[in-house]
């Protein structure tokens, strides 16, 4: 085999490459000119030698180039794998946090109905005390009017109006510290 080519067509095959990193200085001059002129004079065995180890290191180097390549490209594609992963994950833990929201939200509701629910039934309650002393207020009067019917009198009529009266004032700044509460949540 005759491994010798002319200047313009080594000079056209390194004109051909394209590659994405820098070139090194052998792959950017082929043999020297005292070496061209060899291979033209003369195209014995050390030209064709020499011109094969040239060729063979470009080689080699444009191999090297592709591994770096070739690993860059992997190195791009379990970026794009974490993405992947961190994306799905990011969106998962995005409706386990509204799930939760939503969930404190029904619970906020729920508290604040049975507070209502609470303050009802202390004003209920409290109702029913107040009735309860105007009965007992009542009854005090239809025995005090027969006095023959009972044989025992409870003394202090006055003091069940009056305790009638502070229960009443005391239901009422109670409830309405209650509703001062519910406001300020």
């Amino acid at each position: 085999q005759n491994f010798s080519l002319g200047l313009s067509q080594r000079g056209a095959a390194h004109l051909k490459c394209t590659c994405l990193c820098e070139p090194t200085d052998s792959m950017r001059s082929p043999p020297s000119k005292g070496h061209q002129q060899q291979l033209h004079t003369s195209p014995g065995e050390p030209q064709a030698h020499e011109l094969l180890a040239f060729y063979k290191n470009r080689v080699d180097e444009f191999e090297q180039e592709r591994e770096a390549l070739l690993r860059s490209v992997e190195r791009t594609g379990v970026q794009a794998a974490d993405l992947h992963r961190l994306d799905w994950e990011n969106r998962r833990r995005a409706d386990e946090v509204r799930e939760l929201q939503k969930a404190l939200s029904d619970a906020h509701a729920f508290l604040f109905e049975e507070r209502q629910r609470l303050l009802t039934l202390q004003a209920e309650n409290d109702e029913l005390r107040l009735q309860e002393i105007e009965d007992r207020k009542r009854i005090q009067q239809l025995i005090s009017r027969d006095p023959g019917s009972l044989p025992h009198q409870p003394a202090g009529l006055h003091s069940y109006s009056t305790d009638a009266l502070l229960l009443k004032v005391e239901s009422l700044q109670a409830q309405l510290n209650e509703q001062r509460q519910l406001a300020g949540e």
